[in-house]
């Protein structure tokens, strides 16, 4: 067979493909599901990441659902002129990450702790889980998985069905 033989084929599984994800793209859209980013240890990591930036341009914020939540990251720089790095993970204890923090030499800068007394002080694994994940995935994380991240990053904001959690 030859490659001219293949270019038919090709074209016809693209434009199957193109339509496909296209009448499922608009299905969505019509149903008024939004588009939303997946809160998983990539995002997590990235925002991770920048807590290294000069105390006097930005805050890190830990805790749970109610800092999390309660924050208007663009409140807060209005009023303060720095950014809002929010490492905040809800449902868990901000302590793994609040000793991770500690334990970074070259952490420097301002963090503020939510602190919800059921969840900070309960040492029990579910409160924890998902932080010591996160941080595991930070300390990990590879070159090919930062790479993937951003290239999703902007396919998220586009497109509805890249919803990893009630989606894929």
């Amino acid at each position: 067979m030859t490659t001219t033989n293949l270019i038919k084929p090709a074209i016809l599984t693209f434009l199957i493909v193109i339509v496909t994800i296209g009448g499922w793209e608009f299905y969505l859209r019509q149903k008024g599901v939004p588009i939303s980013y997946d809160d998983a240890a990539e995002l997590w990591s990235d925002k991770r990441a920048r807590v290294y930036e000069p105390s006097d341009r930005a805050t890190v914020f830990i805790g749970s659902s109610r800092i999390k939540y309660d924050l208007d990251i663009h409140t807060w720089r209005t009023v303060t002129g720095k950014d809002a790095i929010q490492l905040a993970i809800e449902g868990n204890s901000p302590l793994t990450i609040l000793e991770d923090l500690g334990k970074d030499p070259e952490f420097k800068g301002h963090l503020v702790v939510d602190i919800t007394e059921e969840l900070f002080f309960a040492l029990a694994p579910p409160y924890n889980t998902q932080p010591q994940g996160n941080i595991n995935y930070y300390h990990k994380e590879t070159y090919a998985q930062k790479a993937s991240f951003q290239l999703n990053r902007v396919l998220e904001s586009r497109f509805v069905f890249l919803n990893k959690k009630f989606l894929s």
